[in-house]
């Protein structure tokens, strides 16, 4: 669990917005510069908790309080700088043109979901988050893997702090903080076990669909703020309910009720995608 996903944004936002500063021409750099911070955080992440041995919520804990300080020193409290419009024509579209954020959002799941199914970083991946012993006995190396596994949240989170300062047209501070708890829950609805080694990216994103669409829903029926935080957290506490595994080999005679108590990834994301849309309704 990465709990230095919103600071990682934020400070991705800000300095990809400080950089930038509204001109198209400094793009490439700004987008480096955010990328790099975010590798830096990934990397510091993996190593506090794989090689220290750092509990990784306390590590990630750790990292977004720093990184957070961080930035508000940078800053002073006082955000500067704009991205360039082309960032925000990508994620809401331009004259009535179709957000290429959406084509992008297509490929990611195309690419995440072979890479976790077919090649060999996916398997690897999966074995180390199910048991990293048996993994490493197996011939796999858990530290690299599991670090790698860090950068790469670490990048997604940069390049999420990047798209959201284009779509608001501006950085500020604080702007991932709302992403805490709905990275989470998405994940929750999704069918990923907390404990490792169970996931689906399908699913999350069936789960990112949902908690979109609700928020949607929540935001027509003018619901405060404070409220939408606690169907949040509805939510997040059904999912798990819902995955909650039954009896185990201590009841052989029970086995059917496991399966009932533990959802497959293709019931629920079946069961989101409909939910989601019985919410439009």
């Amino acid at each position: 669990m990465d709990l230095s996903i919103p600071a990682v944004m934020t400070v991705s936002g800000v300095l990809f917005a400080a950089t930038a500063d509204g001109q198209p021409s400094r793009l490439v750099i700004a987008l480096l510069v955010s990328v790099a911070v975010g590798i830096v955080a990934g990397l510091a992440n993996g190593l506090g908790s794989v090689v220290l041995g750092i509990h990784p919520v306390v590590m990630t804990l750790a990292s977004s309080a720093i990184i957070s300080g961080a930035t508000l020193g940078y800053t002073g409290g006082l955000v500067t700088g704009s991205p360039p419009k082309s960032v925000g024509h990508f994620m809401r579209g331009s004259g009535g043109s179709f957000p290429m954020v959406l084509v992008a959002l297509v490929v990611l799941a195309i690419v995440v979901t072979f890479v976790m199914r077919q090649s060999t970083y996916g398997r690897r991946l999966q074995a180390v988050a199910l048991n990293p012993v048996a993994a490493r006995l197996g011939g796999v190396s858990s530290t690299a893997t599991a670090t790698s596994t860090y950068v790469i949240s670490g990048l997604c989170a940069a390049l999420g702090g990047v798209m959201v300062a284009g779509l608001a047209g501006q950085s500020y501070l604080a702007m991932g903080d709302p992403y805490l708890l709905t990275s989470v829950a998405v994940v929750a609805l999704g069918g990923a076990s907390f404990a490792g080694g169970h996931g689906n990216f399908l699913g999350t994103l069936g789960g990112a669909l949902l908690l979109s669409l609700l928020a949607t829903l929540l935001t027509t029926y003018h619901l405060a703020e404070g409220w939408r935080v606690i169907v949040q957290g509805v939510v997040i506490l059904l999912a798990v309910i819902a995955a909650k595994p039954g009896p185990t080999a201590d009841e052989p005679l029970q086995e059917p009720h496991k399966e009932r108590g533990n959802m497959s990834i293709k019931t629920r994301l079946v069961a989101t995608v409909g939910l989601a849309l019985a919410l439009t309704r």
